[in-house]
């Protein structure tokens, strides 16, 4: 084929006038045009970078907006509250709710007229043994956080409290080796059968303290006993309490006493000679209130 008139046109014309007819070629709106760069003004690159950002940020609202819906649909939500709900029904016991999980709600309360020995081994709680008169053998406790003999403490408190964590401390015992009627006693003769104010406000149920220099707040709060600056740990349920008081006994310098098996007054003698509590009389006030309200029949 030969040239046409175009082509012709094209050849002969000079450098110059290619460019510009490539310009208006391909000038179009909004679209930036390499031929004349040098040609556009301050005011024009302003203008498309304006232009650019303003499309840029348009594009981005609208991939938010659609993610946001999408996220955040009612289909969505239905399903998240769905998942919170559960997660709350199985773990609400760590946020200090109700739980199907809490180990409070699963102890089994003590049926006075029920006969256990088929089911768990462990001898009925006679009505009689709870209402046998105080014999008062030690001196009444100096603090409010000082441990009480059984002299110092309604029958009714005792019962309800052994009816509540009766089963708690046998697992305990089944799990950590220590046996139930010491937890059991220890339970009531530090909390007051959980109606003293550290039971009651910082879920702590056997007196267990902190010793930290480093604690986080709300970790511990200060109770006087021994000394007014004695702090004691904040439990989020009085379930932890007994959790944290079973690894304490059965590691560390009381790791020894489970040699003792279940011998309940060898372990309130140790638990005393290796400074559980500074009370004089803290393993004869312990085997007291074991053997006054037969805690001894879990340990089986």
């Amino acid at each position: 084929m030969g040239y046409t008139k175009r082509h012709t046109e094209y050849a002969s014309s000079s450098g110059t006038d290619r460019r510009k007819r490539s310009t208006r070629t391909n000038n179009k709106p909004g679209k930036y045009a390499p031929g004349n760069h040098e040609e556009l003004s301050f005011r024009d690159l302003v203008g498309q970078f304006r232009m650019q950002w303003q499309r840029w940020r348009a594009a981005l609202r609208f991939r938010i907006v659609a993610w946001f819906n999408a996220t955040f649909s009612r289909g969505n939500l239905l399903k998240v509250g769905i998942l919170v709900g559960l997660a709350y029904w199985c773990f609400g016991d760590q946020m200090g709710g109700f739980t199907v999980f809490s180990r409070e709600e699963v102890v089994r309360p003590v049926n006075l007229n029920y006969d256990m020995a088929e089911e768990s081994g462990t001898a009925p709680v006679e009505e009689s043994e709870f209402l046998k008169p105080p014999t008062r053998r030690f001196a009444k406790p100096r603090t409010e956080t000082a441990p009480i003999s059984a002299d110092d403490i309604a029958n009714p408190e005792v019962r309800a409290y052994v009816k509540r964590y009766y089963q708690t401390a046998i697992d305990e015992m089944r799990r950590y080796g220590i046996p139930a009627s010491i937890s059991l006693g220890q339970g009531i003769i530090e909390s007051r059968a959980g109606t003293s104010k550290l039971a009651k406000l910082n879920n702590n149920h056997f007196g267990i303290k902190c010793f930290s220099k480093k604690c986080r707040k709300g970790h511990c709060s200060n109770h006087f006993d021994d000394h007014h600056k004695d702090f004691f740990r904040i439990f989020k349920s009085p379930w932890e309490s007994w959790r944290a008081h079973s690894v304490m006994i059965s590691s560390g310098r009381y790791a020894s006493l489970k040699k003792n098996g279940i011998d309940y007054r060898k372990w309130a003698v140790g638990l005393k000679k290796k400074g559980y509590a500074t009370d004089a009389h803290y393993d004869q006030k312990l085997i007291d209130m074991i053997e006054r309200y037969k805690l001894y029949r879990y340990d089986k």
